[in-house]
């Protein structure tokens, strides 16, 4: 994994600050990985990827090259496999306003406030290039029949950026930093990412 690009020099800017890396875990993003991935989901319902104990062994080390980069604070890393078919998207959304259900093992779900998730990131994990993550930079009018804030049905083409194999997307929220997942995929199926999100 290449940890030491996750720096400052390494910030772009379009709606959000990120860092986009090329490769940072192609290792990992292997058709044979991919075939497991999706044999477990299939049969057990599990979403694992052999990904997830390199991160967990890395932990430390990318938190750190985190706050150096971003300027913050966080004190952990949260990450899980999400996989998406050709009929699944993501609608524009800015993960700075409202909250986010995160299950707790043996409690009920907690809501906690996206302030308190500065840094997020997507690891792209299949073997060929899918479909990355489409950046807003207009305002998709929330509040326009019956929807809120968070959600939006309306948005402009946007910018595509990421979706290569072992690519790391991480981005710095902010509550005009629009972006979506898959609204312009129909085709395209089993997309297979890590989604981290960091904790203050």
């Amino acid at each position: 994994m290449k940890i030491d690009q996750i720096c400052k020099e390494n910030i772009q800017t379009y709606n959000l600050d990120y860092i986009l890396i090329d490769d940072f875990a192609i290792d990992f993003a292997t058709e044979q990985n991919l075939r497991d991935c999706l044999r477990k989901k299939q049969t057990s319902g599990t979403n694992f990827h052999i990904v997830n104990d390199t991160i967990d062994n890395y932990n430390t080390e990318i938190i750190q090259a985190v706050n150096n980069a971003f300027d913050v604070d966080v004190k952990s890393l949260e990450h899980g496999i999400q996989h998406l078919n050709k009929t699944q998207s993501i609608p524009p959304h800015d993960d700075a306003t409202g909250s986010l259900s995160m299950p707790k093992a043996g409690s009920p779900d907690i809501e906690l406030p996206y302030t308190q998730m500065p840094v997020r990131a997507i690891l792209y994990l299949n073997p060929e290039y899918m479909y990355g993550t489409h950046l807003h930079k207009e305002d998709p009018c929330f509040n326009q029949n019956g929807e809120d804030r968070w959600w939006s049905e309306h948005w402009d083409s946007g910018n595509e950026i990421g979706g290569k194999p072992g690519q790391l997307l991480l981005i710095k929220p902010n509550e005009n930093a629009w972006h979506s997942v898959g609204l312009h995929n129909n085709t395209l199926d089993n997309r297979i990412t890590s989604n981290w999100i960091f904790f203050l």
